[in-house]
Formats: structure tokens, sequence, C-alpha cells
């Protein structure tokens, strides 16, 4: 399978930069949104969140998952890596900051830091080939949707869900994610998880 394009997505939940770009979107709206355009502060967030988070390559696709509280952010990310035994494998990298980024690096919180001390805990696990390619198609197809549509350019694809964003098929794309990350810090239920995973990325092929 020939990857022509990173995709990635972040799944947002009331966060600063996902209420602004919801401000304009029905309440019904069944789909992503392009990202908005950073200001300073989001740069700089962004900048320690890749960081942080961005420990491999993610040429299958990327979920980012922005909590709106004290949790931290986490990372879901889907790639290919050529190893001298086996060949091509498949993998999946979940990281976890300890506690949220944006709030360590927030002009609103006391204890502000630009280069905050932020643990991340790390899971690594194989998936099979089936699994990595299903989950791709699936957000692809689901980044290609977005509404209203981007400009064009850039090798990176992103969509954002919002907390106005609601419907069947991103009701199936947080139930997706959900099964990555379990599937990602659950090893004893990795193979009962694979299945779900693969179901629910061929809905929404």
């Amino acid at each position: 399978m020939s990857v022509n394009v990173v995709a990635l997505l972040a799944i947002a939940w009331l966060c600063q930069q996902t209420c602004r770009a919801q401000s304009d979107v029905s309440a019904s709206a069944d789909h992503l949104i392009p990202p908005v355009t950073e200001d300073a502060q989001d740069a700089a967030y962004h900048k320690i969140m890749r960081e942080k988070l961005f420990v491999t390559p993610a040429n299958y696709g990327r979920i980012l998952i922005i909590p709106s509280g004290v949790e931290g952010e986490t990372s879901i990310a889907l790639y290919s890596e050529a190893t001298p035994a086996r060949g091509i494998e498949f993998r999946i990298t979940c990281t976890k900051a300890q506690k949220n980024i944006w709030f360590a690096t927030s002009e609103s919180s006391p204890k502000r830091s630009e280069n905050p001390v932020i643990r991340v805990a790390r899971y690594d696990a194989t998936v099979p080939r089936t699994a990595i390619e299903a989950v791709h198609d699936a957000l692809k197809k689901e980044i290609e949707r977005r509404k209203p549509l981007p400009r064009s350019g850039g090798k990176t694809a992103v969509g954002i869900l919002g907390p106005a964003t609601q419907g069947p098929r991103i009701s199936q794309l947080v139930r997706l994610t959900k099964a990555l990350t379990r599937y990602c810090m659950s090893p004893s239920n990795r193979s009962m998880l694979v299945g779900q995973v693969e179901d629910i990325a061929r809905s929404l092929r």
C-alpha cells in the first residue's frame, strides 16, 4: 500500500483552539473541521506538545486527543518500521502526558513555564497490517469530508473534532479512538480489540 499523506487527526474536547473554530458550525454537523490559524500561544503549545508526544513516525496516521480539563494530552501514532529480523513491522505507539500541557504553558496558569517538566507514559505494540490500513483509510476519508474545505497545501492533512461536532460518523470516530487507545494500553485484550478496531474503521470507509 502506498501512503501518500500523513493523516493527522486532532480529536479535541472543549479546547480553546477548537471552540474558536466551532463558532460557526451547526451543532448537528457530522464531520470534522479544518484547523484555525494559530496565534503565538497556540504555536508555543503545539511545539511543546510535538516535542513531548510525537516520538515516532506516523506515516499511517496520528490521532491527538486534547482534553479540556487537567488530564494530559494523548497521541496515538500508527506507522511502519523496517526491522533486520522480521522485515516491515506495523506498529502503534501511544504517548500520554501525565498532566495537561496546555494548562502548564497557558498564560492563565500561575505555574506557567515555557519549558514545563512533564512526564510522559509510552505504550508500544505491533498491529496487523489489515488493521493499520483500515484505520489509515478511515482517517483519510473523514479528513477528506471536512467542512468548510480548507485551502490545499502542505503534506499533512488535519481534521478537528470539537464540542459542537456530533452525528453517527463522529460517534464511530470516537469509538475508534477509544478502541485504539485500549489496544495500545491493554496487552491482554489485544486479540479481541483488533477485530473491534477493524470493524469500526471499515464502517467509516
